[in-house]
């Protein structure tokens, strides 16, 4: 009973925490550029009918205003997301954060929830705590990007994947299934979950009962993707499973400066994206464009690539922020070093609690599937924070193990 109620305050100070930041930070805010920008503008278009569309100067935005085109540039799940919160609430930026804010609360409920069932009571209790207060979950609540969505959907297939190792069910492959496949369509390196819970959820001693549970997983994924998919298909004569941004972040990625300039190293450049949509009439165009210049140029730099991907596993690990992607930020400058500090100390806490709960760890190999899948996303697309956000519950998970430190204390104190 005392751990249900110090995780009910732990939740309640979650989200008190998660909406104050966040209206401050939303206060006065309008996104005219970027990601942010192209969500809003979706949305928008939505509840107006005008159908999932952008102007194609928003791919990248160059500055050039034309009529607005069916596109596949975002995926879907983000935008359908504001939309839904605009037509209840009005265009109201205010309202994204508080819906985004009730949503990270349930995700630091589910993350407890796990750390309960995996390391102990005390340990639920430490990791809706932690969870509350870490800026590695909280500063999602306070963009207009597609991150907390999406650390909130990777929780629950965490949650899944966690119940499936200790209790398999006849509902949990499609349960994963039909998770992993919003995850694709909320970002598309979501399919970097496959290898990471797949084993959870699909393995069993009987050959068959794995097969018919593989094939459960990998169909309810499809079933939630089809139907963007078949929309792709016949706006563009082609399928596009998730979106055709993968093909421009290759070009950022496989680049010069991604590789020797100091201070890109292993990070995403725009140069020369601006000429590319210059020199295309059309989304498929310059996706096509884009994937021939990256392989082009990795394929020119073979020897480097070893170079390139230790660059970008750094960066993933790396404590620091990119600031122009967090505008509250440029209010609140605290924020920034606060959540590098909490970034290493969570980071070191974990390698902790992953050192004294080997055995649990190796029972629940998502723990470590997870930051390993990601860490690889990383090397192969480009090195960044936001790219860490699924790993961080797995950190504060990690990090709940080092109650067991203080549990065998007490018991020896006893």
């Amino acid at each position: 009973m005392e751990s249900e109620r110090a995780m009910r305050l732990g939740l309640i100070a979650a989200f008190v925490l998660r909406v104050a930041i966040g209206l401050a930070a939303i206060d006065g805010y309008r996104p005219t550029v970027g990601d942010p920008s192209d969500y809003v503008e979706i949305a928008e278009r939505l509840l107006a009918g005008e159908g999932y569309a952008l102007p194609w100067s928003a791919q990248p935005r160059i500055g050039v205003k034309q009529p607005a085109v069916a596109t596949a540039y975002r995926p879907p799940l983000y935008p359908l997301f504001l939309a839904g919160v605009f037509a209840v609430a009005g265009h109201r930026l205010s309202a994204v954060v508080v819906v985004q804010a009730a949503l990270d609360t349930v995700s630091c409920l589910l993350i407890g929830r796990i750390a309960l069932a995996t390391f102990g009571s005390a340990a639920g209790v430490f990791a809706v705590w932690w969870a509350a207060l870490y800026p590695g979950l909280w500063i999602h609540v306070t963009r207009i990007w597609a991150e907390c969505l999406f650390v909130f959907l990777a929780v629950a297939l965490l949650f899944v994947a966690s119940r499936e190792a200790r209790t398999p069910s006849r509902g949990g492959p499609l349960a994963a299934g039909a998770l992993l496949g919003l995850l694709c369509l909320t970002r598309p390196n979501g399919v970097f979950f496959l290898p990471a819970v797949g084993v959870c959820v699909v393995g069993y001693r009987s050959v068959s009962r794995t097969l018919t549970r593989l094939v459960l997983f990998v169909a309810a994924a499809v079933v939630v993707v089809l139907p963007w998919a078949a929309r792709n298909y016949l706006e563009f004569h082609r399928w596009i499973p998730f979106s055709t941004m993968s093909a421009v972040v290759a070009r950022g990625a496989y680049h010069d400066r991604a590789l020797n300039d100091p201070n890109a190293k292993g990070g995403w450049v725009l140069d020369g994206l601006a000429a590319d949509v210059a020199a295309t009439s059309n989304e498929l165009e310059l996706h096509d464009r884009a994937w021939r210049e990256a392989r082009e140029w990795a394929r020119q730099h073979l020897r480097d690539l070893p170079r390139l991907f230790y660059y970008r596993a750094r960066r993933f690990w790396s404590p620091s922020w990119v600031g122009s992607e967090i505008y509250v930020t440029s209010k609140q400058s605290w924020i920034r070093p606060l959540g590098e500090i909490s970034y290493l100390l969570t980071l070191g806490v974990a390698l902790v609690g992953l050192c004294l709960a080997r055995r649990q760890v190796t029972a629940s190999p998502y723990l470590l599937a997870t930051p390993l899948s990601f860490t690889v996303c990383a090397m192969l697309t480009w090195g960044n924070w936001r790219l860490r956000a699924p790993v961080e519950p797995v950190l504060v998970l990690l990090a709940s193990a080092v109650t067991r430190v203080c549990r065998k204390s007490a018991h020896g104190a006893s």
